[in-house]
């Protein structure tokens, strides 16, 4: 005896719910349910149930070339590391009574607080206009301070998004021996992740010490791979690249044939 209903239908669409009546739950609120009608659907396309992992995302900003990318990094690091370690250690010494009973996060807050520093309202009308003076002046040098702080990590992470964004080739020297590709392949692999890590953390770092401290650690391990390349780091090799990134020439600028 033949079934009374036709056999259930395939379709690749996902099930559409907008159809389905509303009921309510146990609290009055609005839920969606299947009807009887399409309760017997069924679902074969395998887009719908792959399990392969999706791919990493992209990488935000342009790719750069190895030796202006360790430039760009180098300078970053200059103009902030002296900046931020100073900073730092000011306000360690700022916070030296409280850190034995203050958390991390109340740590934080005023790290934060201390960062985007802005002077009071004008509420000193009653003090005298020495005590006055002396504040005001107070104010301005931390506010100084702050606005330099800011400044410097924006540097340093322009040169990070640039270092993560380094690939296997010299601007500076379009062909390479098959050592020298397989040095600049091999940093690159290095600084690539590691300049990743230090951006986030550096992301960060305005808003949270604890974050800085481990950024700080981290800028250690990438000065190292600066250092490792002075005909590109170097204060005169720097001179003598960027002039020649400007006009655009080419020249041996001495990679190496050996690690």
């Amino acid at each position: 005896m033949s079934s009374r209903y036709p056999p259930p239908k395939t379709r690749s669409l996902p099930p559409a719910y907008g159809r389905y009546p509303p009921e309510h739950d146990e609290y009055g609120r609005a839920i969606q349910v299947r009807s009887p009608h399409n309760a017997a659907v069924v679902y074969d396309d395998s887009r719908y149930f792959s399990s392969a992992p999706r791919s990493e995302p992209r990488r935000s900003g342009r790719s750069v070339h190895f030796d202006k990318a360790l430039i760009q990094l180098a300078e970053g690091y200059e103009a902030a590391e002296p900046v931020i370690t100073e900073f730092k250690a000011g306000f360690d010494q700022e916070m030296g009574a409280i850190k034995m009973y203050a958390d991390d996060e109340i740590l934080d807050r005023l790290w934060h607080a201390r960062v985007q520093f802005k002077p009071k309202a004008d509420q000193r009308k009653g003090k005298d206009q020495e005590d006055q003076s002396e504040e005001n002046g107070s104010e301005e040098e931390l506010l100084a301070k702050s606005k330099d702080f800011q400044k410097s990590l924006q540097s340093l992470i322009r040169g990070l998004e640039s270092s993560m964004n380094a690939m296997p080739t010299l601007q500076s020297k379009p062909k390479l021996t098959q050592k020298e590709k397989e040095n600049v392949e091999r940093v690159v692999k290095k600084l690539r992740p590691a300049s990743e890590e230090c951006l986030k953390l550096a992301r960060q770092a305005g808003k949270r010490v604890t974050q800085l401290q481990e950024l700080l650690k981290e800028l250690a391990y990438l000065k190292l791979m600066i250092d490792e390349w002075p005909e590109f780091t170097s204060p005169e090799s720097r001179r003598r690249n960027d002039e020649s990134f400007e006009e655009g020439e080419d020249y041996d600028n001495g990679s190496r044939e050996d690690d």
